[in-house]
């Protein structure tokens, strides 16, 4: 009997080393500006390989990360971000600028988004980004 258990003990840990995946944590600043961005931004992140969990800040700009050390890196986490045409800085020296082409592209889209916020509500406050009254007369 007590050789059954221990048989049994023995195969949960060796099955458990066997499928261990190297599971790291990961917070960096991207520069999100609206509720677009931090969508875009949550995303693209969450559709990749690799990366388990997203969490993102917009006030304080940051993004956590926890993913698989064997599937991606923190440089390629970065530069998924800075792909999408945000700034990227992290602690540990990773540095990426806003492509030039992503600022107009972004502005476009913020417009665009306000826009749409603000259809019917003119003169309120839709949000914590602007009034309606100075973007949507």
């Amino acid at each position: 009997m007590l050789k059954k258990v221990f048989t049994i003990v023995l195969m949960m840990f060796i099955s458990c080393n066997l499928f261990a995946k190297n599971i790291a944590n990961y917070e960096f600043k991207a520069s999100m500006d609206c509720k677009h961005c931090q969508n875009t931004i949550e995303k693209a992140l969450k559709s990749t390989q690799g990366i388990n969990k997203v969490k993102t800040n917009l006030k304080t700009k940051t993004v956590k990360v926890v993913y698989d050390k064997d599937m991606i890196d923190n440089f390629s986490i970065c530069k998924i971000v800075n792909d999408l045409g945000y700034t990227v800085s992290s602690e540990d020296g990773i540095n990426l600028d806003k492509p030039v082409e992503a600022n107009e592209v972004h502005k476009e889209l913020k417009s665009t988004s306000e826009k749409k916020c603000c259809e019917g509500k003119e003169g309120k406050c839709c949000n914590k980004e602007h009034k309606c009254s100075e973007k949507c007369k």
